[in-house]
C-alpha cells in the first residue's frame, strides 16, 4: 500500500542522494516517488536488464553480486540511504550486477525517465550523484588494497569499519551498530576468505570485546580504534 506523501517525504531525508536539496526541490521529487516492498531473496535488479525505475533504500539490506565462472560473487552489501539502478540511467545500458534483498526491504522508487529529467534540472541532485559515484570509486580502490595487503582478520576489521562509516548508527557509549544483515557467508565473500577463517576471526574479536553480534546478524563495533589498528 502506498504510504502518505508526508511519510515518503520523511524517508527522503535519510537518502544520501537528496541531502542538501531545498524544500521546494524535495517537494518536487516527492511527487514522483512511490514505495515498494521486496521479500528476502527477491531479485530487485537483474544483471543485464534495463529496468524502468531507480530505487532508494529506506530500510533493509541488499546484496550486489555478479556471476563469475558459474558462481555468484558478492561485490558489495548495501543498505539504508543508498541508490540503486542509477548507473543504468546514466549510460543507457543494462545493470552491471544483480541486486538481491537479503531480508525484507523497503524502497522508494522513481521512473527512470523522470529521474533523468530531474538530474538535468536539479543541480544539487546531479552534484550528490557525482559525489556518490566518486565515493564508490574510492571504496573500490580501498577494497583492492585491502585484499592485497591484509590478512583475514585485518580484512574483516577493514570491512566492518567501512560499513560502520557508511551506515553506522552511533550510540552514546561510543559503540557503532551496523544496521545491515551480515552473515558469515556474506563477510567471507566480501573479504575473500573461508567461512572457517571468518568464524575464528569474529570469535577472537568478540572475545576481545571489540564487537558483538545480534541474533538478527547486526554487528556492533565496541572499539573502532582497536579494529583500525588491526588494519595496519
Amino acid at each position: 500500500m502506498q504510504r502518505p506523501a508526508s511519510q515518503i517525504a520523511d524517508d527522503m531525508v535519510n537518502i544520501t542522494l537528496f541531502r542538501g536539496l531545498s524544500p521546494e526541490e524535495m517537494a518536487r521529487l516527492c511527487r514522483h516517488l512511490h514505495r515498494k516492498m521486496f521479500r528476502s531473496g527477491t531479485v530487485v535488479l537483474a544483471m543485464g536488464q534495463r529496468n524502468s525505475a531507480v530505487y532508494f533504500v529506506v530500510r533493509g539490506t541488499l546484496r550486489i553480486s555478479a556471476e563469475r565462472g558459474g558462481n555468484q560473487v558478492i561485490l558489495n552489501v548495501v543498505g539504508p540511504g543508498d541508490v540503486l539502478g542509477e548507473v543504468s540511467v546514466l549510460d543507457g545500458l543494462g545493470h552491471s550486477a544483480d541486486v538481491t534483498a537479503l531480508e525484507e526491504v523497503d524502497l522508494l522508487w522513481m521512473d527512470r525517465e523522470v529521474f533523468d529529467a530531474h538530474l538535468r534540472t536539479v543541480s544539487g541532485l546531479a552534484y550528490n550523484l557525482a559525489a556518490i559515484l566518486s565515493r564508490r570509486v574510492r571504496l573500490a580502490t580501498s577494497r583492492v588494497e585491502m585484499l592485497a595487503t591484509l590478512d583475514v582478520p585485518g580484512r574483516i576489521a577493514h570491512q566492518l569499519l567501512v560499513l560502520a562509516r557508511e551506515y553506522g548508527e552511533p550510540a552514546d557509549d561510543g559503540s557503532i551498530c551496523i544496521p545491515l544483515r551480515l552473515t558469515q557467508g556474506d563477510l567471507a565473500e566480501l573479504v575473500g576468505a573461508t567461512r572457517e577463517w571468518i568464524n575464528q576471526s569474529l570469535r577472537d574479536f568478540k572475545r576481545l570485546r571489540l564487537i558483538s553480534i545480534g541474533t538478527d546478524y547486526r554487528i556492533t563495533l565496541h572499539d573502532p580504534a582497536a579494529l583500525a589498528n588491526r588494519c595496519t
